[in-house]
């Protein structure tokens, strides 16, 4: 027979920013610097706005042709070093956040890019899928 569980506690979510869980989103539980997050040894799952958030980090840290399955994925970071108008770069960004599972739509987009330290700073305000005040704000910086 089988053992459930042997003894271990379910991780709890990282961060919860409003009482709304999406149903159906998960994901596999990153650190900080993207890699698997162990506990006790195991990997464990984020879900609903949590899940969430972490998609949205891992997409906005992806340049675009990186992924060898799909090199279409990502964003094009060393275009917008090289002088990619700013209009460009937030029709980019609110494109990634409504692709994002979970996300139903996208209320606002702010960013600065300082072209001279290559640093994209992001502020997305969405509404989560399936809800009508159920609010995500997500913040993240990436050195390009």
């Amino acid at each position: 027979m089988a053992s459930r569980g042997r003894g271990l506690k379910p991780h709890p979510p990282t961060r919860t920013i409003f009482p709304h869980h999406p149903p159906g989103v998960s994901d596999l539980a990153l650190n900080p610097s993207g890699d698997l997050d162990l506990v006790a040894g195991s990997p464990h799952l984020l879900h609903g706005e949590d899940a969430i958030l972490q998609d949205l980090r891992t997409r906005l840290r992806s340049f675009k042709g990186e992924w060898f399955l799909d090199t279409r994925l990502g964003l094009p970071y060393l275009d917008y070093v090289n002088g990619t108008p700013l209009a460009v770069i937030r029709a980019h960004l609110i494109k990634l956040a409504a692709a994002t599972a979970g996300i139903g739509s996208v209320r606002d987009v702010r960013f600065s890019f300082d072209r001279q330290h290559r640093k994209l700073s992001v502020t997305i305000q969405a509404v989560l899928a399936g809800t009508d005040s159920g609010e995500l704000v997500f913040t993240e910086a990436v050195v390009v």
